[in-house]
């Protein structure tokens, strides 16, 4: 622990992060899966309340009885949608791992191959997610069958109170050793099963180093999310200038106009700062990985 290399770590993936830009567009698009794979687990707090006191159902009933097939439309494009993006993001992460990976061994990439990579290594990546979701499922459908066979109150929020802590203790868990996991299938070519396997026994081989590693991520994490708020304030700061300058001598023509590059120069440093943020955040994680699997 005290002689593990965290600083260089850290070092080496900011270097990485800055003289490969190209690596950038993969780090965007492995953040758009991110949102649809997170699980929240308020949300499933709300979810089961809304069971409980029959508000969901009512809900739903009440608008699939006056719209049904306009919302049945939206939520298949929104299924679909949401699919196509984990899957893009599944693709992207394995295509950065892989690119981080030959940058830390001192080789090269061409970006066009880490995409081929990303697209080769999809199907493993899809069955692993599958498998750690399925406990995830599990362990939802338990209070659910238990309201759905209206079992009684007590022991409906027993099992529920039970069911959020476990959630919360598994995705904790998975959270730790899942990134090893994806490192396993992309660099060393393991089957979904192995690698699932393989992660975990690395964590627990590993397991103050790994956890300190997440600390280190959380808080970079943060910092990266401050600083990124702070950026876009002082960024905005001359468009805010010119929109009141604007007002007073063209009028509101003006002020829609530089209204429209503030959004457009906004847009575009958000991009940018979310996909080098994660390629260096996934650079400082693959670099954790290479030094404890050696």
């Amino acid at each position: 622990m005290k002689n593990f290399p965290f600083g260089d770590l850290l070092k080496k993936a900011w270097k990485l992060t800055i003289r490969n830009v190209s690596l950038w567009w993969l780090g965007l698009l492995a953040c758009g899966g991110s949102l649809m794979l997170q699980y929240d687990i308020s949300d499933f707090q709300q979810m089961m309340a809304d069971f409980s006191n029959g508000s969901l159902a009512n809900s739903l009933s009440a608008s699939m009885n006056q719209e049904g097939s306009f919302w049945i439309a939206m939520v298949a494009i929104i299924l679909l949608l949401s699919l196509l993006f984990v899957l893009i993001s599944l693709i992207a992460r394995a295509g950065l791992i892989m690119g981080i990976g030959l940058l830390f061994e001192g080789g090269g990439y061409k970006f066009w191959q880490l995409v081929k990579v990303g697209l080769k290594k999809l199907p493993q990546l899809i069955l692993l997610e599958l498998v750690l979701l399925l406990v995830n499922v599990a362990v939802i459908a338990a209070p659910l069958y238990l309201y759905m066979s209206n079992s009684g109150n007590a022991v409906f929020l027993a099992i529920l109170i039970i069911a959020a802590v476990l959630l919360v203790i598994y995705n904790l868990f998975v959270g730790l050793f899942k990134h090893f996991s994806y490192c396993f299938i992309v660099l060393e070519n393991y089957k979904f099963w192995k690698a699932i396997k393989s992660g975990m026994k690395l964590l627990v081989n590993n397991f103050v180093i790994t956890f300190v590693s997440k600390l280190i991520h959380v808080g970079l994490w943060l910092a990266i999310g401050f600083a990124t708020i702070l950026a876009l304030v002082i960024l905005m700061l001359p468009f805010v200038l010119s929109g009141m300058v604007s007002l007073l001598i063209v009028g509101k023509v003006g002020v829609i106009i530089i209204g429209i590059l503030a959004a457009i120069v906004a847009f575009v440093a958000v991009l940018a700062i979310r996909g080098s943020s994660n390629t260096y955040l996934q650079s400082f994680a693959t670099g954790v990985y290479i030094k404890l699997s050696k």
